[in-house]
């Protein structure tokens, strides 16, 4: 046998020694460790999705539309049922949407007051 073959032969047992010694090992911790509780698939997705009534709340809430206000209610339930993302979008629609209701009610005073002057 030649050199190589004995070095290659050599490290080929130390891969199998290290191997057989990381198995071992990880059975024992397996056996230490406390059980995993799994999530089912569907609830671990809903958590991670935003939610889309919430991203259309900001949309229409950064538009100036009214729209915000309903999809912000609707999604902030939604989001509350199914633990989906979105709650901080959702808030922010609404809170833009109530914004864009009181300029309009400012503007109409102003213009009722503008109109009754002259």
């Amino acid at each position: 046998m030649s050199a190589e073959n004995v070095t290659v032969l050599a490290l080929f047992a130390v891969v199998i020694v290290v191997v057989v010694i990381l198995v071992r090992r990880g059975k024992r911790l397996a056996a230490q460790s406390t059980p995993v509780t799994l999530v089912p698939a569907q609830a671990q997705v809903a958590a991670e999705r935003t939610n889309t009534l919430a991203i259309l709340a900001l949309v229409f809430g950064m538009l100036g539309g009214y729209l915000a206000i309903i999809f912000g209610h609707l999604a902030l339930s939604q989001i509350k049922r199914s633990g989906e993302q979105g709650r901080g979008l959702a808030i922010t629609g609404l809170i833009l949407g109530y914004f864009w209701v009181a300029v309009t009610v400012v503007i109409v005073i102003i213009a009722i007051a503008q109109g009754a002057r002259g």
